[in-house]
Parts: structure tokens; sequence; C-alpha cells
């Protein structure tokens, strides 16, 4: 007998259900976009214990024929497309004939259906140990499916589900993408009884991105579209100072479909080189409306993986997109080029009054829509030069930012014109405005010492650049970065408090509602204790609230929503612990780097004493938590060598 033998169809059907079916935010998925290939602008879903144990989709799409309902659970059966020449020109969410199948191989399912100007409909239901059972059914049109016990015939895929408020989650950021690829549909979510979605139909993708973003407002994006012959890229643009160190603003659609394609998030980053710290992403959400033969989705099962046919020419649109956006930003008021206006006051710092208060620059002004367009469209050839190529920008340029008049070829100028009879003297001129760089680079700064245990006497010299402060700490001339320096200083003491502990609270006198995102709300529940050991006092009012009624003692006078939306977005929302053993120290210097005084905030001269005191107190004031430098230290004899005075 040969070792060699054909699976049962049982077997076939589960496998298969693996690419498909892999937790219940994809079963999710399939469903709602069955929905919106029904043409349903109303669709409703509602999950109980995760999706694991009951998950209902609701839509008033177009139907199914009593006649087609056992067929659409046979594999491979589809409505979308008849022969293979099909798939260049497909436009609906789905079209492999799979999702029903695979969904009723490893659960429970039952699907009632009514078409349009039909009274009466009918149901079905299947389960992997039933082959199918057609009933009459009557109700409103459209259709709703219901899944329920998720794997349970399958124990090694059960055993895989995360905790219910993960899978939860899951769904809540499944749902989520679906609705800014239509922001045209209404969408609802109730998750065991309670409202978690509930997302208006919306004309403008700009305001669904609303709906599902709390804490961003409409002038802070800029629309940018390119159109052509091979298609139209749409883009909001979210404003420099509004970049987060994970890529959660953004995201990427294809026809209405949300895509993962690696390549096109690194052309967002290098669209908004020179205008933001490399450590951050720019916020960008891209909508690509392409023709079908330009790319394949046949690659994967879940369609999450694409082909496209022109990626680099791809690429480089993009790339001009966010270019584009922030040059909108730039265009009328001057963008910082790291980090934004901060009016944190350093009378947070244990012991620091407050002096009187500085005006901090204008912010950046609102926000009006960019559109250009492509003359010979997206997919032409590249006969435009600025098309798809990234500027040179030198040294300390980036786009938008003007030169002040004459410069230094302008000092370059009037030095050739003073010393044009010594044509020596000018080469030598010339040489010393050009090798200033690398002379200052020889002359490394002076090791900087200090003990928190040994007296304080120093001098402030001042402020420069609303950023550093200038200090004679003994024989030295100290620069001191104020905002590393603070952050040292709030991250010593919330270790401290921490390490006793727990971080003392300051109570409000009334709590504040806080809006953060449903899926920030939904993660935020399972850190409601580990936020109390950080000085924190939370409850969840609702799917998109949060009452707060203490903030760490030591963060008086921060904003509680800045500072809950920092902690989301270190710990990947709320997913990650806050204050495991591995975990509590990226969490204390995320509270203090993001609370700390700004570059370009002007201080008072006692403020300033107090910065530097403070630091000197440190255990290790040399560097921020981050390992950036607080402190440069510049000698007598440093500054001698300088000036040929030794």
């Amino acid at each position: 007998m040969g070792y060699i033998h054909e699976l049962t169809q049982s077997v076939i059907n589960q496998i298969a259900a693996g690419e498909v079916i892999e937790r219940p935010s994809s079963v999710v998925k399939e469903l709602v976009e069955n929905s919106l290939d029904a043409g349903a602008d109303r669709i409703s879903v509602f999950i109980e214990d995760g999706g694991s144990t009951s998950i209902i989709v609701t839509d008033n799409g177009s139907g199914i024929l009593p006649e087609d309902l056992p067929l659409a659970f046979k594999r491979h059966a589809t409505s979308k497309i008849q022969c293979f020449d099909d798939l260049s020109s497909i436009r609906s969410m789905g079209f492999r004939g799979e999702a029903l199948a695979s969904i009723a191989s490893v659960s429970k399912v039952s699907l009632r259906s009514v078409c349009r100007d039909s009274s009466l409909g009918c149901e079905f239901r299947i389960s992997p140990e039933d082959p199918g059972t057609l009933l009459e059914w009557s109700g409103p049109s459209g259709t709703t499916v219901e899944v329920r016990d998720l794997f349970r015939n399958l124990p090694v895929r059960l055993k895989f589900l995360k905790k219910i408020a993960t899978e939860q989650a899951q769904v809540v950021e499944t749902l989520s993408l679906v609705s800014m690829g239509h922001p045209h549909v209404q969408f609802h979510l109730t998750a065991n009884n309670r409202t978690i979605l509930s997302l208006p139909p919306r004309s403008e993708k700009r305001m669904r991105l609303l709906d599902l973003y709390q804490g961003l407002h409409e002038e802070d994006f800029r629309t940018i579209l390119l159109e052509g012959e091979g298609g139209l890229i749409e883009a909001e643009i979210l404003r420099p100072d509004k970049s987060r160190k994970d890529r959660r603003y953004q995201q990427v659609f294809l026809n209405r479909r949300h895509i993962r394609y690696p390549a096109l998030y690194q052309a967002m980053t290098q669209g908004s080189g020179g205008y933001i710290q490399k450590e951050v992403h720019p916020g960008a959400w891209i909508w690509l409306d392409l023709s079908p033969e330009r790319f394949d989705v046949n690659v994967h099962p879940t369609k999450r993986e694409v082909r496209f046919l022109e990626p680099d020419r791809l690429f480089s649109l993009v790339r001009r997109v966010v270019r584009e956006g922030f040059e909108g930003f730039s265009s009328q008021e001057p963008v910082q080029k790291y980090q934004s206006v901060s009016q944190t006051s350093v009378d947070t710092i244990p012991g620091m009054p407050v002096s009187e208060p500085q005006s901090p620059r204008n912010p950046l002004p609102g926000s009006h829509e960019i559109s250009s367009e492509l003359s010979n469209g997206p997919m032409a050839s590249k006969e435009n030069p600025d098309e798809g190529e990234m500027i040179p920008w030198r040294s300390g340029e980036y786009p938008g930012k003007k030169r002040a008049p004459g410069g230094l070829q302008g000092h370059r100028k009037n030095a050739e014109g003073l010393f044009r009879s010594n044509i020596d003297r000018t080469d030598a001129v010339k040489e010393m405005f050009q090798s200033l760089p690398d002379l200052l680079k020889s002359l490394p700064p002076s090791p900087f010492s200090h003990s928190s245990a040994e007296p304080v006497s120093f001098t402030v010299l001042g402020q420069v650049y609303d950023t550093f402060i200038l200090v004679l700490l003994r024989s030295e001339l100290v620069v001191v970065d104020q905002h590393t320096a603070h952050e040292r200083i709030r991250y010593d003491s919330l270790r401290k408090s921490f390490s006793e502990g727990r971080i003392p609270s300051l109570p409000f006198l009334f709590p504040q509602s806080v809006r953060l995102s449903p899926l920030e709300v939904q993660n935020l529940e399972q850190r409601i204790d580990e936020l109390m050991y950080l000085g924190f006092d939370l409850d969840i009012q609702g799917p998109e609230s949060v009452k707060i009624s203490a903030i760490p003692s030591l963060l008086e006078g921060e904003d509680p929503a800045t500072l809950l939306q920092e902690l989301s977005e270190s710990s990947h929302q709320f997913e990650w612990p806050l204050v495991r053993s591995d975990r509590v120290d990226e969490t204390l210097m995320t509270l203090s780097c993001h609370t700390s005084i700004r570059a370009n905030h002007s201080l008072g001269k006692e403020d300033l004493a107090r910065v530097v005191r403070s630091l000197l107190s440190t255990e290790y004031p040399y560097s921020c938590p981050h390992g950036r430098p607080t402190v440069l230290s510049l000698s007598r004899h440093l500054l001698e060598k300088w000036f040929q005075r030794t």
C-alpha cells in the first residue's frame, strides 16, 4: 500500500481556511467586504467575547437569491468573475469565492438574506458537521450573517487566540481601516451590548479621519490630488508637528482596499525629509485609484499584498504628494524643522516657581486645500524633471525655507571687494569661511565632569536661540540644551517616586473628560491599574471617552489628553504593558520627554538658573534618558587655542 493519499474535503477546507481566517477580525473583514460588494451603505457589526463566541454582520445591500445561497458556500463559487481575463478589470473587494466556505469550515454559520423589492427570503445554516439546511425567512431587505463558536472544531487554532480585549481591539482596527476606504458608508460596531464605533456617512475622506483620530482637527490637514490618465492619487497630509514615532498616522488604500506596501511607507518618509526628525514618521493617508491592469491583487488570499506594474513610478508619486503637502504648510509660515513650539513651563519642575511668562511663537496658520495635476498622468513618462525626483537639499536647508538676502554669499562678495588688490588675502578669507565647519570639528569640546555632591556655583550668561543656556561654570563655558536637561530632571524625579512604590497623584477639582480613539480606549481598559501606579486616576466613560480625575503631581500643568496620547504611542495604543520591569523605563522616558520644555521656548533668567541647578543635582547630568547630550563644555584652553592665543 502506498504512502500518498488524497485528503478529505473537510481537511482541505480547514487548511484553506487557515489562509483566509486567522482570527475573529478576519471574519469581520471578509463579511463586511461582501456587504460592500452588495452595495450596502449601512453596515452593523455585533461581536461577543472579541468575536470568538459570536459575530453578526448586518447590511442593507442587494441580498442573495434563494437558489444562490447553497452555492455561495461552495469553495471558489463567486459572482464577481467568469474567466481569468476578468482579473485584469476587477474592482470588487472580493472575487476568489473562498470567504464563506472558509468561515463555514471553522464555525457555525447562519445566513439570512432578502433581495430588494422582495418580502420573502431564505435562511441557510451550515457548520463543519452539517452540510447545509435551507429554510424560508422573512425580514427586511439585505443580508445578516451570524458566525458562532469560531475554531471550536480546531482546538489548536483556538488556543492561539489572544485575550478578549486584544481580539476586540483587532476588530475595531479592521473596521476602522475599512471605513477609511469607504467614508460614504455608515458603520456601527457593538461589543457585548456596548457601542464601540458609530461612524456616520461622510462625503469627504478628511471627515472620516476626524471621526477616528481624536485630537486631530480639520486645519491639521492638507489635501493633495494628482490626476492623470492612469488614475488618481488623493492624499491627506498631516502637519509636521503632529508626526509620530510609530506609523499609526500612515495608511495606504488601493481602489478603496487597505493594503500594506512597505515601499510606499518609505516613500512617505523620504517625502518628509528636511521637515521632521528622522526618528518620527509623517502623517499621510494615501488613496490610490488606479486602473486594475496596473496592479495584481491576486497575490494572497486575504488580498493584503499586491504587485504594481510600475512600482518605482508609484514610489516617486507618493513621495511627491507628501512633499507637496509639507510645502503647503510652509508656504505661509516656515514650519519648524524639528520640534514644535511648546508652552511647557519650568514651574512643573519640583521647587521651581513661575517666572514672568514669555510669549511663544504663533502657531501654524489654518489649512487650505492644495490641488495639483500631472499633465501626462501618474503613469506617464518622466518628462518633468521635478516629477518623481527628490531635490538634493543642502545641509541646513529644507523646502519652504528662504535665504536671508545676501547671506554667506553676500559676505564673500564683500570680502572680495575689500581685498581685491590682494589676491592672496582674498583666497585666505574664502578658505577660512569654507573651512570653518571643519576647524570646529577638529576642536572637540572639553570633557564635562560634575558630581551632584559638589556645591553648585555658576553664572547664567543668557539663552541662545530660545533653546540653549549659556553658563559659566568654574573656568568653563558650558552650553546646556534646555529640552534634554529638563527631560533628565523630570525622568530622575519620576524614577525616584516610582521606585518608592507609586508616583504621587494630583487630583483635579473637577475631573476632565478626554476623547481617544476607540482602539485606544479598548486597550486602555487593560492598563487602568498600571496607570494608577504612574499617578493617573482614570475611568472609562464610553467607547471614545475617558474621565481623568488625577495626573502625576510631578506633571502638574500638563494637558491630560496629551499625556495619555503620548503613553498610547509608546505602548502601541496601550497594547503593551506600561510598568512591567522591562518596560517601565521607556514609559517614564515618554512622560519625561514629551512634557519637558521644548526648543524655541523663551525662559526668564531665574528659570534658566533653576534648570541648570536642577540638572547639576541629578545623578547623571551628562545626557537625557535617551542618551542625547545635555551639556557642551568649552574650556578656556580650547577657546584660547581657537583664537590662536596659545
